[in-house]
């Protein structure tokens, strides 16, 4: 299985790429799909940022309650 972090980091340099590629001559013929194209790769890293936080909350709760439990 990939590494979310690679995958993130994947993810983030794609969506530069695709904000530097709207401001040249290339949108003048793709910039809807590559507004397309980086709204989902934005939508997929927000997901897995959710997803890390909602383990590491749960990571710190589960820690907490086992620490408190006699």
């Amino acid at each position: 299985m990939k590494d979310p972090q690679d995958r993130k980091h994947f993810l983030a340099d794609l969506i530069n790429l695709y904000t530097e590629q709207l401001d040249k001559p290339i949108a003048d013929t793709y910039g809807e799909l590559i507004q397309e194209i980086r709204k989902e790769c934005i939508q997929e890293l927000d997901q897995l940022k959710q997803v890390d936080m909602e383990a590491t909350l749960w990571a710190k709760n589960g820690s907490t309650k086992a620490l408190s439990s006699p």
